[in-house]
């Protein structure tokens, strides 16, 4: 599929009037992301997954299956005839000029054919391995298989260039397999019919290197409609003007051990033609041995080399499901397990165990044949919520396969997944396919998800244009809405237009939630402006409104690192007699604690820590009280640091790193009888655990 992506670049980049349109399924479409980047008019076809017994239920390309499976793959894809045909046929006024599809969905010739459209077959393999392909299918070629060594029998293929041949093991796995006596084999041999059959060719390869065995395919396909379009390389986003940041190699294929940006620095240090490159493609998967023998030669060599290795693709098997299921069925006899509460959970678990868990479900629902829309809208939620946005196609395909019509609030959900993944690229997509539809057009809550995906992304722009196009359509904004705006306009220092949008919400009679105001304040603080902290917090004694924990710590902040003690003692006041909570109080006076013992102002540092003792409180975290411990060391106060000592101990247990800061200081001090005393106490405190 990616280099029939790499050639569809190419093709828009060089006719920037050709309307494209990409057929694609669900857990696909995320592949698509740097391409519709690239072309925003390239438009997208979305049609669910066809099902098979053979392919499990979350895997949509060859990329996640064994070798062997690559027929029943083809199968499924051919189950997409009849809903292209319906997407033709509804464009019928208007039909496309030429199909380009690959060379396993030959059944693509046959729409082509009834609608009087050119279809050119794009071979991903080079010239000669496609002659071989075709000749294998349209000759069926096989030894005998009642010969003694019939499996190093010699297959001959006469009549492409240089004659090749092949002892009958090495020949394709999945031709072997068919011309065996699996019934997909005429299937298969209709597909590459059809591809000769075909108005023209495309391969992957170039003329230099394969001019006879393209003068061969025209002869096969009996016109010169062939055209050589490789090599097809990796393409770079033309917004990134940076080409050795490799963004546009990331996920091409899947993930990698070594960095992009790391194999092209060792690369700089190697010389031309001095680096080999090993890869058996993206479907072998060596044997212990043979790795082992290959790395052996390779170090031998002593060349330099890079080396992709594919690991095994494995069906997937999970003991957490196996667990789910038999606390399922416990869950009929008792309440102590129910569907709720384990979803309730899912934020607590690893991602790769919650979506196992939402699989599980999924499962389940299928095998129960459920028909509930809601219950599937509610699976798509909690994918959003741990960031699974292919778990979401999947559950949005199972949909379709049982029937359940996608309504306006699925593709919502789908675009929350897509953005909870930052995935911007493929929300975008599924919002062209909702304009396009007419069952399941963008509302307000399509709006929404955008201004928040966008405004969670830090794309300020993006997310102004979508609030823009909301109201452009007549809806209105609303508490949410603003708090995503003010917080996407916080998190890109868009400080004006944060102001702007707060001062557009109170002129509506909008309240702002604790979110907004923190939001505010946060740009009040970044921005230094202390006379907006100061009536904000005014304004909130005013209405009776709370001030929250991360309210009090940006506040406390801001003060403590500008050395403001006036503004801090001014919060203490205000905190005191509003009658915050015990957080918010323990805030401001660990705070103001915290800043005389920095300033070495152990009257002002004493005088605070009594006040925060009488109020109930004592030190958040050791931290502080090191800070304050410090403070009495710089002033040599060694008998008032041991009063202290004694004061505070009755609220706040010393730990091993306070023990350590007091040796220390200490044996610095040349105090060795306070040194005795304290060892003694840390024996006692610590079970034995001396300071180093």
């Amino acid at each position: 599929m990616i280099p029939l992506l790499d050639l569809t670049h190419h093709l828009a980049t060089a006719a920037s009037d050709l309307t494209i349109t990409i057929l694609v399924t669900p857990k696909n479409l995320p592949l698509l992301s740097q391409l519709l980047s690239c072309h925003p008019r390239i438009k997208t076809l979305l049609l669910p997954f066809p099902p098979h017994p053979s392919i499990p239920s979350h895997v949509e390309n060859f990329q996640d299956l064994p070798p062997d499976r690559l027929t029943a793959l083809i199968h499924a894809l051919a189950q997409l005839y009849h809903p292209l045909l319906s997407w033709l046929q509804s464009h019928s006024s208007r039909p496309p000029s030429f199909i380009l599809s690959d060379m396993f969905m030959g059944w693509t010739q046959r729409l082509a054919s009834r609608f009087g459209i050119k279809r050119i077959v794009f071979s991903p393999s080079g010239a000669m391995a496609f002659s071989v392909m075709c000749s294998l299918w349209l000759h069926l070629p096989k030894p005998d298989a009642d010969a003694p060594h019939h499996q190093t029998a010699v297959i001959a293929f006469d009549q492409i260039p240089n004659c090749p041949k092949y002892p009958w093991w090495k020949v394709s796995p999945t031709y072997r397999a068919c011309v065996g006596g699996d019934p997909a084999a005429e299937f298969i041999r209709d597909a590459f019919i059809a591809n000769v059959e075909s108005w023209g060719l495309a391969v992957n390869s170039f003329a230099q290197l394969e001019g006879p065995y393209l003068d061969h395919l025209k002869k096969l396909m009996g016109h010169d409609y062939v055209w050589a379009v490789g090599p097809l390389l990796p393409f770079h986003d033309n917004n990134n003007h940076d080409s050795r940041s490799g963004s546009g190699h990331i996920h091409r294929g899947g993930s990698s051990s070594v960095s992009v940006d790391r194999l092209l620095t060792w690369l700089d240090t190697c010389d031309d033609n001095e680096v080999l490159y090993v890869c058996f493609g993206s479907q072998v998967v060596l044997t212990n041995d043979q790795t082992a023998e290959l790395a052996s030669a390779l170090e031998k060599s002593g060349v330099r080399f890079v080396w992709c290795i594919k690991e095994p693709t494995k069906v997937p098997s999970s003991l957490i499901k196996t667990t789910l299921d038999s606390h399922d069925r416990f869950a009929q006899k008792s309440s102590d397990f129910s569907w709720e509460a384990l979803a309730a959970g899912l934020p607590s678990l690893s991602s790769e165990k919650a979506g196992l868990v939402l699989e599980w479900k999924l499962e389940k629902m299928l095998k129960e044949n459920e028909r509930d829309y809601d219950q599937y809208l509610n699976l798509l939620s909690l994918c959003s919520k741990i960031r699974n946005v292919s778990l979401a196609m999947h559950v949005f395909t199972s949909m379709e396969v049982n029937g359940i019509k996608p309504a306006t609030p699925v593709f919502n959900s789908l675009i929350n997944a897509c953005f909870s993944s930052k995935d911007a690229i493929t929300a975008l997509s599924l919002f062209e396919i909702m304009q396009s539809s007419e069952d399941y057009k963008p509302n307000a809550e399509t709006y929404e998800a955008f201004i928040i995906g966008f405004s969670s992304l830090g794309n300020a722009v993006a997310m102004k244009s979508w609030y823009s196009a909301k109201k452009g359509v007549g809806y209105c904004a609303r508490l949410q809405t603003y708090e995503s705006l003010i917080s996407g306009c916080i998190k890109c220092s868009d400080f004006d237009g944060a102001d702007k949008f707060y001062e557009e919400m109170m002129s509506t009679g909008t309240m702002p939630n604790e979110p907004i105001l923190e939001n505010v304040l946060e740009g009040f603080c970044r921005q230094r402006k202390f006379n907006q902290v100061k009536e904000l917090l005014k304004s909130f004694v005013d209405v009776g409104q709370e001030i929250s924990v991360k309210m009090a710590e940006k506040i406390v902040r801001l003060y403590s690192e500008h050395g403001k003690v006036e503004e801090m003692e001014e919060l203490l006041s205000t905190v005191v007699e509003s009658g915050e909570v015990v957080e918010v109080k323990l805030q401001a006076y660990s705070g103001i604690v915290r800043m005389y013992a920095m300033l070495n102002r152990l009257d002002d540092v004493e005088y605070s820590v009594g006040r925060m003792l009488k109020q109930g409180l004592s030190f958040r975290c050791s931290d502080d009280l090191e800070k304050v411990i410090c403070c009495y060391f710089r002033k040599e106060a060694y008998d008032r640091l041991e009063i202290f000592l004694e004061h505070i101990k009755g609220s706040h247990k010393l730990t091993k790193s306070t023990y350590n800061l007091l040796v220390a200081g200490y044996r610095r001090a040349g105090l060795s009888q306070k040194l005795d005393l304290l060892v003694k106490e840390m024996e006692m405190e610590l079970g034995g655990i001396l300071a180093s």
